[in-house]
């Protein structure tokens, strides 16, 4: 009986393993690709160091996300955004590592804005990709191969 349990939960864990890598590949392919965006020119309109709790105990689960707003043109057509890049950002710990990032952008600035042709409202002051991005695709990949094998061991000879 343990063992017809534990079949849906691998094939559970399979499915769950594919879409998880699906998502990672496609955040993947889309930040990798923003590298060849078209360019433009914005301007930094504000910036903020924003502090986030998760869970339901404060302790250990702060994290700080630089905001940095900016506006930019593309055919004439005005936009606005506040995407600092397509990859996977993971949560910075310390208000100070926010803040630095933050810095690099000052109000009224001019920076370089990389914008999807496909979809001009979709930009990135940083293009490219960080490994963050594999991580999660290799998180995947081991998930996949664990629950295969999981699969496997307990299938009915």
């Amino acid at each position: 009986m343990i063992r017809l349990l534990t079949i849906p939960f691998f094939v559970f864990l399979i499915l769950f393993s594919l879409a998880w890598l699906a998502l990672s590949v496609f955040v993947m392919r889309r930040s990798l690709g923003s590298r060849s965006w078209p360019r433009t020119v914005g301007t930094v309109v504000a910036t903020e160091v924003k502090r986030t709790l998760t869970g339901d105990i404060p302790v250990n689960s702060v994290s700080y996300e630089p905001r940095v707003k900016y506006t930019y043109s593309v055919r004439g057509q005005q936009y606005e955004r506040d995407k600092l890049t397509a990859a996977v950002t993971p949560g910075i710990r310390e208000p100070a590592g926010a803040a630095a990032i933050v810095a690099k952008y000052p109000v009224g600035h001019q920076v370089t804005v990389f914008y999807n042709p496909a979809d001009p409202g979709d930009a990135v002051l940083v293009a490219g990709g960080s490994s963050g991005n594999w991580y999660f695709v290799l998180f995947g990949c081991a998930l996949l191969v664990a629950s295969v094998l999981g699969l496997i061991s307990q299938w009915p000879r």
